[in-house]
């Protein structure tokens, strides 16, 4: 069995825990989250309290992981640490001095390890050999791309009391007829990257390296949404 990403061999002495959604973030959800993770989009749609993350041995050697662990430090510090100014429009806010080249390395990253691992949750991810490819390439390179490559596109939700429930797995989706995976984020941020040929200005315009600063869509109340009622009928269910 070979890593994932540089192709060397894994054995005992390289061999890590490689986490798909990072630890370190999941200790950014508030105390009475802690650690909770919750299915969307496939029939495992239980709850799941996993406190120190889901994790696969056998997809990346540790000097891999740590090349992918850069971005995920980053994200961490980008949700502890962004001050969040509104935007004129009324429709999301703007944060200043933003790597977005770190910020999108972490969203196709994590998408790239969802799909390349074997752990049932993470199975309603499957980018298919070419995506995997071009996207373990792009991450071997350190290379972002332009905005039409794998756009990703950051939202949040609004909700004054800091209360987001968990986190939700990524899922596939549609957004304006294209092909897009959601993915989730402490502190009530969401994220989608488009996996798709086509281009659509509406999803690429202010997207993540399209724009300084980095605009932040609003996704209204969180108690008042689809993600909302997802994790309420997955903890029901898990009872």
């Amino acid at each position: 069995m070979n890593c994932r990403l540089c192709d060397v061999h894994l054995i005992s002495e390289n061999k890590c825990n490689a986490h798909i959604f990072p630890s370190s973030l999941l200790k950014l959800l508030t105390p009475g989250e802690y650690g909770s993770l919750k299915v969307v989009g496939t029939d495992m749609d239980r709850s799941k309290r996993t406190p120190i993350g889901s994790y696969d041995s056998n997809i990346l050697c540790a000097s891999c992981d740590n090349k992918i662990g850069v971005y995920d430090g980053y994200v961490r510090r980008f949700i502890e640490c962004s001050v969040l100014v509104p935007h004129p429009s009324g429709v999301g806010w703007t944060i200043d001095n933003v790597d977005q080249h770190k910020l999108k390395m972490f969203c196709i990253s994590y998408l790239w390890r969802a799909s390349i691992t074997s752990l049932a949750e993470f199975k309603g991810i499957s980018l298919g050999a070419v995506h995997e490819g071009r996207i373990r390439q792009m991450i071997l390179n350190d290379n972002s791309g332009g905005i039409n490559d794998y756009t990703v596109s950051l939202q949040r939700f609004n909700n004054d009391d800091g209360e987001f429930g968990g986190i939700l797995f990524p899922a596939r989706t549609k957004l304006v007829g294209l092909t897009v995976y959601e993915g989730y984020l402490p502190q009530g941020y969401k994220f989608w990257v488009k996996v798709d040929s086509r281009n659509e200005d509406k999803v690429s315009s202010l997207s993540v390296g399209a724009v300084e600063p980095l605009f932040i869509g609003d996704r209204g109340n969180f108690h008042t949404s689809v993600e909302k009622s997802i994790m309420v009928k997955a903890v029901r269910k898990s009872k």
